[in-house]
């Protein structure tokens, strides 16, 4: 299984996704790049609950992305919502 490295969320200088620094989005998240590409990845499982915080569902709900990538012998696509 591939094991991706985490970043400290607070003190990460790349792409962020929308999360936020101070924590309560988590304190690290999954992180990969490359010359062309960072993808970080918003894991709710991770996140502190606080139920007297409304913000915190609308916060995971608008940071949704589906990747999908079709591979065969003659191309790769790759499709990005």
């Amino acid at each position: 299984m591939l094991s991706l490295p985490q970043v400290d969320l607070e003190t990460h200088q790349g792409f962020t996704g929308g999360m936020e620094r101070n924590g309560t989005n988590g304190r690290t998240a999954v992180y990969y790049a490359t010359s062309t590409l960072e993808l970080i990845f918003h894991d709710v499982t991770k996140m502190p609950t606080d139920p007297s915080d409304i913000k915190q569902l609308k916060k995971v709900s608008e940071h949704m992305s589906i990747m999908t990538w079709e591979l065969n012998l003659f191309k790769e696509t790759t499709y990005w919502k």
